[in-house]
């Protein structure tokens, strides 16, 4: 990993996408005032078309020359990261600092094997977009092995200063104190063996997500808080003094008025939770080296590290319906100032 490594092709058509982000304005502004009477007899309708795309093709070529010239490795116990070509960048995050390697795969992502790479550490961080999904996967497990080897060797030296120092004191057991040398350094691989099992923590079912996804928003609130106002209504209009004609047509427009928001908030909550049983498609949590793994998503598959050292608060939050079955939300405080 010390040679620099470039990201992948798909990068180039992640550029296309953020170039038309980026003069969504420009766009929006010739579809409005210029698609509507745009005349293709006449030259001169075509400057505007020409304008949008020299706009659109400078932000492209910025886009591409900053993949082509972004680069990232591995040097010295260190994640390097340099961008640019007349002002370049160079960012380095220290390997011991590290405490989550998190990954995102969209749809597109999914189907040419492409991953966001996002590095975190307590105050800083790296976002790689986009590199292969073999390539990100290889990263974290060559990270996850420099800290536990860099976890060894510090392990290692403070047991060998341990025993130097007994060897002043005491010098007739020399045999005793190599016993005991070997046997913590023993101890502490076994440990650290241990600490990279991969084991399973949560995984939820079919039925766990849908419930879930059902208890997820506050739908049901709004559907309980329809009924009384729509008594409240009928109780304010003087429908005795209304025509009766009139009184009969604006009750069955108000009744018409309220299924058709009862539908659509049916609708929305029959959506809503379709939407989130598909977010969390497939939630896992497993425990690798003191960091909990948690995988989920079904179109938009996310992998994200927590490192149990630096959580610094666990906040539980529970529904009312939720805690009548039983279910809770657990979620984790991280001390880290990256944000993006």
């Amino acid at each position: 990993m010390s040679e620099p490594q470039k990201l992948h092709p798909i990068s180039y058509f992640n550029g296309i996408i953020n170039a038309i982000k980026q003069n969504i304005v420009v766009f929006f502004i010739f579809i409005i005032f210029q698609l509507k009477d745009f005349d293709y007899t006449n030259p001169e309708s075509y400057l505007w078309i020409g304008i949008v795309f020299v706009f659109f093709l400078i932000s492209y070529i910025s886009q591409i020359v900053g993949i082509m010239n972004t680069r990232y490795w591995i040097e010295d116990n260190y994640f390097i990261l340099t961008t640019g070509i007349f002002n370049k960048k160079r960012k380095e995050l220290n390997i011991k600092r590290i405490q989550s390697v998190d990954m995102t795969q969209g749809v597109v992502n999914q189907i040419i094997g492409g991953v966001d790479l996002q590095i975190k550490t307590p105050s800083d961080g790296i976002v790689l977009s986009v590199i292969s999904k073999k390539q990100g996967e290889y990263l974290e497990r060559y990270i996850d092995q420099l800290q536990t080897e860099l976890k060894t060797e510090v392990a290692q030296k403070s047991s060998a200063e341990k025993n130097d120092n007994c060897n002043h004191d005491i010098e007739g057991n020399v045999e005793d104190i190599a016993e005991g040398r070997l046997d913590e350094v023993q101890n502490t691989d076994s440990m650290l063996n241990q600490k990279n099992k991969r084991i399973p923590i949560y995984q939820m079912n079919f039925k766990e997500s849908l419930f879930m996804a059902m208890t997820s928003g506050a739908i049901g609130v709004t559907l309980a808080a329809l009924v009384p106002i729509y008594g409240a209504v009928r109780e304010l209009i003087p429908w005795s003094k209304l025509n009766h004609e009139i009184s009969q047509w604006v009750q069955i427009v108000s009744i018409s008025v309220l299924i058709i928001i009862l539908l659509v908030l049916i609708v929305e909550y029959i959506i809503g939770t379709i939407i989130t049983m598909i977010r969390f498609y497939g939630f896992s949590v497993m425990l690798e080296n003191e960091q909990l793994k948690i995988e989920y998503g079904l179109f938009n598959k996310k992998k994200v590290t927590v490192p149990t050292k630096r959580l610094q608060a666990v906040v539980e939050r529970q529904s009312y319906i939720r805690r009548l079955f039983g279910y809770t939300a657990i979620h984790f405080i991280i001390t880290s100032d990256f944000e993006k």
